[in-house]
């Protein structure tokens, strides 16, 4: 019997290669992941349009064909046996309606929710009350474990939602990937 973790991450892969979809590539390469957890990803990149379309009516659109296409791939990694846990990584936006959805098809499920936000306009849309953050607001208070980038966005949601188990994790990066330093130059080198 496999008694490793089962995951469900939804988020983006490459291409393009976004700071969410390189984390999401990562995790996915990662060999203590590949040995200890049994990864499903549920991809959210638009594969139809190009990131520079940018209209408003190609965003709605496209947001629309992303909701029904993660959702009926979350539903179906639900049904097909059941995930220990959905990790959801979020840029916000008009994604958080795709986010409540998700949160909402996995609460179904009773499989618990990490929704990780990779943005720090929480504190701003909080603030304001915009629909994105009701909408948001709406997906935070279902998830088991909200991961806040930084401790402004923490705060934020502790302030508006208390009961919320939140955490700070600020976005990781794989140094295998970064350049090599320059050599030093100047006097005494």
């Amino acid at each position: 019997m496999d008694d490793r973790l089962r995951v469900v991450l939804v988020g983006p892969l490459p291409p393009p290669m976004g700071g969410i979809a390189r984390g999401v590539e990562m995790l996915r390469r990662a060999p203590q992941v590949r040995a200890e957890v049994d990864l499903r990803i549920v991809d959210t990149g638009l594969r139809w349009r190009s990131i520079h379309q940018t209209s408003t009516a190609a965003r709605l659109l496209d947001g629309v064909r992303q909701l029904l296409r993660s959702a009926a791939v979350l539903t179906w990694r639900c049904l097909r046996g059941a995930p220990d846990v959905v990790h959801l990584r979020s840029s916000g936006g008009l994604g958080a309606v795709r986010d409540l959805v998700l949160v909402l098809i996995a609460r179904t499920f009773r499989v618990p929710v990490i929704y990780q936000l990779h943005f720090g306009r929480v504190p701003d849309i909080a603030a304001r009350r915009t629909g994105e953050w009701r909408v948001m607001r709406a997906a935070l208070a279902r998830a088991a474990v909200v991961v806040a980038i930084d401790r402004h966005t923490e705060r934020a949601i502790v302030e508006a939602l208390p009961h919320v188990r939140t955490v700070r994790l600020p976005n990781g990066f794989d140094p295998a990937v970064l350049p090599p330093a320059p050599a030093p130059t100047g006097p005494g080198r």
